[in-house]
C-alpha cells in the first residue's frame, strides 16, 4: 500500500474515533451544572474506552515513539514503519525478563511459602500482563488504522485533562485508571452485559438505578441524560446500540441489538406505560422485522426529582 493511502487510512480512522467519542462526551459536559465533575467523569470514560488501547507497556512505548518522532520532524509513515520493530524488541525484552525471573526464589518468598532454603530455583511463571493489539497486526494498513484510533484517544484525553484543570481540577492528575474516577466499576459493566445478553431486563434496570444513584446531584436532568448515559455504558461493552433512530413514524430513543434480541427503548417522565404505548402506536418495531430476532419493547419511566429510573415495562413483540 502506498504511503499516501496509509496516511489517508490513519486520518480517517483518527477522525472517526475522535468525532464519535467527542460527540458523546460533549453531551455529558453540556448537561452538567458542575463542569469540574463533568470533566472528571469524561476522563473516567475515556480511560475505560482506552483501557486496552493505551495502557499496556507496548502501547505506552508506541505512544512515546509517536511523540518522539513528531518532535524530531518525522511523520505518520515513519511511525508506522517503526512499529513492527518496536513490537519485536518489546517481545524479546519480555522473553528475556521471563527467562531471567521465572525460576528465581528470594529468601523472603522461601520463608513465606515454606520452601527449603537449599532450593534455589523452581519452575514458575507469573502471567497476566496486559497485551497490546499491535502484537497481532501484520499489515501496514492494519497498523495505520489502529494507530489512528489510539492517537484519537490519547489526544482527546489530553484535551479533557486541560479542560478539567481549567474548571478548577488539580494541576497534577493521576492517570491510574478509569475506575478511580468513573463511578461505574468494571464488574458492574460486566453484570449489565450479562443481563442484556440473557434478556434479564429487570436486573438490568436495577443495576442502572444503582449507577444513576451514584452520579452527581449537580448534573442537569433531561430524558436525554438517561439514554445518553445508557448509550455510553453499553458502547463501552461493545454492544450494537443506536440512539435517536429515525423511522417513518417517529424517532426511537434507543435500540440495542444482540445476537438473539432487539431491544427498542423509549423514555418518558414518570410513566413507563405511556412510553410503551408510544412504541406500539408508532410501530417502531416494523423497522426490524427483517432481522429475524426476538423484538423486545421497553418503556422506561424517569423522574427528574428523584434523578433516577423509577419504573419500566416491557413486552415481547410476536
Amino acid at each position: 500500500m502506498k504511503d499516501i493511502e496509509l496516511i489517508k487510512l490513519y486520518e480517517e480512522s483518527y477522525k472517526g474515533q475522535y468525532d464519535d467519542l467527542f460527540e458523546s462526551l460533549d453531551k455529558i459536559y453540556v448537561n452538567a451544572v458542575d463542569k469540574q465533575f463533568a470533566t472528571k467523569f469524561q476522563l473516567g470514560i475515556i480511560n475505560l474506552v482506552g483501557g486496552l488501547m493505551v495502557n499496556s507497556e507496548l502501547d505506552k512505548k508506541i505512544i512515546d515513539l509517536f511523540d518522539h518522532s513528531m518532535k524530531l520532524g518525522g511523520n505518520i509513515i515513519d511511525v508506522i514503519n517503526a512499529i513492527p520493530e518496536t513490537v519485536n524488541f518489546h517481545k524479546q525484552g519480555e522473553e528475556l525478563k521471563t527467562e531471567k525471573n521465572k525460576n528465581e526464589v528470594t529468601i523472603v518468598w522461601k520463608k513465606i511459602l515454606g520452601i527449603p532454603y537449599k532450593i534455589e530455583r523452581i519452575n514458575a511463571v507469573i502471567k497476566g500482563t496486559i497485551s497490546s493489539n499491535f502484537e497481532n497486526l501484520t499489515e501496514k494498513s492494519e497498523i495505520a488504522e489502529y494507530l489512528g484510533k489510539q492517537r484519537a484517544i490519547v489526544d482527546l484525553r489530553e484535551q479533557i485533562k486541560v479542560k478539567f484543570i481549567e474548571n478548577g481540577g488539580l494541576m497534577e492528575l493521576d492517570e491510574k485508571n478509569g475506575e478511580d474516577i468513573l463511578p461505574v466499576k468494571f464488574q458492574t459493566l460486566n453484570n449489565l452485559k450479562e443481563c442484556i445478553i440473557k434478556n434479564d431486563l429487570a436486573e438490568f434496570f436495577k443495576i442502572l438505578q444503582g449507577v444513576f444513584a451514584s452520579l452527581s446531584y449537580d448534573m442537569k436532568i433531561t430524558e436525554g441524560y438517561f439514554h445518553s448515559h445508557i448509550h455510553f455504558l453499553l458502547t463501552l461493552l461493545d454492544f450494537d446500540i443506536h440512539s435517536e433512530v429515525e423511522t417513518n413514524k417517529g424517532r426511537i430513543d434507543s435500540v440495542i441489538e444482540t445476537k438473539n434480541y432487539i431491544h427498542i427503548i423509549e423514555f418518558k417522565q414518570n410513566d413507563s406505560e405511556i412510553a410503551l404505548e408510544q412504541i406500539l402506536e408508532k410501530e417502531y418495531y416494523q423497522k426490524y422485522f427483517s432481522k429475524n430476532k426476538i423484538i423486545i419493547l421497553v418503556g422506561v419511566a424517569i423522574d427528574k426529582n428523584q434523578r433516577n429510573i423509577i419504573d419500566w415495562e416491557m413486552k415481547s413483540h410476536a
